[in-house]
């Protein structure tokens, strides 16, 4: 299972591989990918009433399992989340509480032992992360960092009348809260290196590829209007790849 090409059974090409096309179609992502938001986990208690969900890693983490197999029923990816998820809370690690790579790669290893596969993982950055890791024909799970970029008012017209903006944040609150910052894992699926493009999908919108343009470093923009409409809600955010996890 060395690359996206290989994950995919019956598939055959003739001449060089695309990659993009051992992919599933677009419009099956909405019924075999799963969002780390869907009611099924509220349903099943892995996220507590009225929480939000920071299951993005466990989230990817069943998305690469069903790339490998499309044969998982959303419930049944749920319900693997769900024990896995118990399975690791003797080691005070809770999934829904945000995870660090080590902390996925747990999981990842406890989830193929539930299901009798055998994966071996490698963490690479978070100190020293290098972009080129990401041009890799294998799919991984990127870790990226995201702080908001803050509208700042126009020269002359002070604080009274903020500038025009999209983001639903409240006027009253821009300068009283702290900035939108964190950490989110996303499923890396495709890479050109030559165009600068990373195709992901998005455990907030996993019903769509989502295009990711690299620039300078590590940083990161969405490709087009509409990858930025549903990139983590169209906020303002400037994103940096952190790290990845990817197989051996």
């Amino acid at each position: 299972m060395k690359n996206i090409g290989l994950l995919l059974t019956a598939v055959l090409f003739w001449g060089s591989v695309s990659l993009a096309q051992a992919l599933p179609e677009e419009g099956a992502l909405r019924h075999l990918m799963l969002d780390q938001k869907d009611e099924l986990f509220y349903d099943r208690g892995v996220i507590p009433a009225n929480q939000s969900s920071s299951l993005c890693g466990p989230t990817s983490a069943a998305n690469w399992l069903q790339l490998q197999a499309e044969t998982f029923s959303k419930e049944e990816l749920v319900d693997l989340i769900k024990e896995t998820g118990e399975a690791l809370r003797p080691h005070y690690i809770e999934i829904n509480r945000g995870l660090l790579e080590t902390d996925l790669v747990r999981f990842l290893k406890i989830l193929d032992t539930k299901l009798n596969i055998k994966r071996d993982f490698v963490i690479k950055g978070r100190t020293n992360f290098n972009i080129e890791e990401v041009w890799s024909d294998k799919i991984q799970i990127l870790m990226l960092n995201y702080t908001e970029i803050r509208p700042q008012n126009p020269p002359g017209r002070g604080g009274r009348f903020p500038p025009r903006r999209d983001i639903p944040f409240p006027d009253d609150m821009l300068n009283d809260r702290p900035p939108v910052r964190g950490n989110h894992f996303v499923l890396k699926v495709f890479a050109d290196k030559e165009k600068g493009l990373i195709g992901v999908i998005d455990p907030e919108s996993p019903t769509r590829y989502t295009w990711i343009q690299a620039g300078t470093e590590n940083f990161v923009r969405p490709a087009s209007r509409e990858d930025f409409k549903e990139f983590a809600f169209g906020i303002p955010l400037r994103w940096t790849v952190l790290s990845l996890i990817e197989e051996k």
